[in-house]
């Protein structure tokens, strides 16, 4: 991996994460294996602003109708 915006964020995804992410193909496995830890990793990570913090990254993965990043309320 090089250093553009997504090489930074695997990175630090292993140094946060404690996940082994050498290259692209890692990365995806891990973002489709993992969807909570990705997204949250996501959200932490680029600073993601809500008016409410959410609860659960995943609060449903049925589809349709997947939930995520609910919050209180």
């Amino acid at each position: 991996m090089g250093d553009s915006p997504m090489d930074r964020f695997a990175r630090w995804v292993e140094q946060t994460r404690g996940v082994l992410l050498p290259d692209y193909a890692a990365l995806h496995m891990w973002s489709v294996e993992h969807l909570e830890d990705f997204w949250g990793a996501v959200w932490s990570y680029f600073g993601v602003v809500a008016s409410v913090a959410p609860e659960r990254v995943l609060a449903s993965n049925q589809m349709p109708g997947a939930r995520w990043f609910r919050g209180r309320g």
